[in-house]
């Protein structure tokens, strides 16, 4: 039995500290190590759609806050938080939504079935916009102050329960709403 604990412990040892540190690097929510936090927000615009312009996110928060959704349609966590932005773009939030290495074409399917909560859209096909915006796994949602500023950043899918004790609150008292 001794022997064969210690053949199982090296792997069990590493399989503990492995998903400590993906945890730890992946973060959730709002991560208050995120380099964003408190920046302005990449200047480049993201990458246009094959329909349509670059997106300017500078243009975008001269009007007030915006979201900025890093997605894709082939993303099981994307599908899960897609209602939560669904409620967003129902309460007037502009939403920013960034095909993250998708084909336009399943894109335009993902949103035909599940509706399009979308103010703009980008594509960013081979991911260089992501890089620039830091993104470590879609989805990564900013939210960005009529200053051009990320005052959140959330790895993950947000739930409802982000949406309605962190993300609202939060637009609200960016757009001068209230806390």
């Amino acid at each position: 039995m001794t022997g064969r604990l210690w053949r199982i412990a090296p792997v069990a040892v590493a399989a503990v500290l492995a998903a400590g540190l993906w945890v730890a690097l992946r973060g959730s929510g709002d991560d208050p190590v995120s380099p964003w936090i408190g920046r302005e927000a990449p200047a480049a615009p993201l990458p246009p759609r094959p329909d349509g312009p670059a997106v300017d996110i500078g243009a975008l928060t001269d009007d007030g806050v915006v979201v900025v959704n890093f997605w894709a349609s082939w993303c099981g966590p994307c599908r899960v938080e897609h209602p939560q932005l669904q409620a967003l773009a129902g309460r007037g939030v502009r939403i920013v939504g960034v095909e993250f290495r998708d084909e336009p074409d399943a894109a335009d399917q993902f949103l035909r079935a599940l509706g399009d909560p979308f103010h703009a859209r980008a594509a960013d096909e081979d991911g260089r916009a992501g890089f620039d915006w830091g993104v470590t796994g879609i989805p990564e949602t900013f939210v960005i102050d009529a200053d051009g500023v990320v005052r959140a950043h959330y790895r993950g899918p947000l739930s409802e329960t982000m949406l309605e004790r962190e993300v609202g609150p939060l637009i609200a008292q960016l757009s001068g709403d209230g806390a």
